[in-house]
């Protein structure tokens, strides 16, 4: 697994399928979302790819990081043992923050072969979140290009979320979180 810092970094010509999110914990829900990346990437005969960011985007969005369940070296060991071959560490800037969803993907698959990406149902990404499996729909099918949706995780009737996790760990359910994210999760 290699680490490469940032888009500008990724070598041209790659053929890639790719999943976009900050990962925090790489808990239940992205190993599924991490599984069908994998999968999709296989049969595509492609690389899969995770582009990451740090740091997390609430420090622009609302001036403080949430406390996170991992550090940005642990997801990234966490994502290579789920067989992501390429993490790609994007610093979150505030022209970043500014790209619509397009112009993300335009800068992502510059110069490289975009074979896929794969989102959850509630996976978002570019300015005001314009990157949703509806929104990219259009674009997949003109640049000829898989459009894979990865299953949303359920435990006990609801869905896993970083933010879930967080919650249980303020509330002291140690164990709880710990098994939504299928490992240690941070000390409480």
């Amino acid at each position: 697994m290699r680490v490469v810092p940032g888009i500008a970094a990724l070598e041209a010509g790659i053929p890639f399928v790719a999943a976009i999110g900050v990962f925090d914990g790489v808990h239940l829900g992205h190993r599924g979302l991490i599984g069908r990346l994998v999968a999709t990437a296989r049969e595509v005969g492609a690389t899969p790819l995770v582009v990451t960011f740090d740091p997390h985007p609430q420090l622009l969005l609302s001036g403080r990081t949430p406390e996170l369940l991992c550090s940005v070296e642990e997801r990234v060991r966490r994502l290579g043992a789920l067989g992501v071959e390429i993490v790609v560490v994007e610093p979150f800037t505030t022209e970043l923050r500014m790209l619509s969803a397009d112009a993300f993907l335009d800068r992502l698959a510059a110069g490289r072969d975009l074979r896929g990406l794969v989102l959850s149902p509630e996976s978002g990404f570019g300015h005001d979140r314009g990157g949703t499996l509806t929104g990219l729909a259009p674009r997949a099918a003109r640049d000829d290009w898989r459009l894979e949706a990865a299953p949303l995780v359920e435990v006990d009737g609801t869905r896993v979320s970083s933010r879930r996790i967080r919650a249980l760990l303020d509330a002291g359910d140690r164990a709880a979180a710990e098994a939504l994210l299928g490992g240690t999760p941070r000390e409480t």
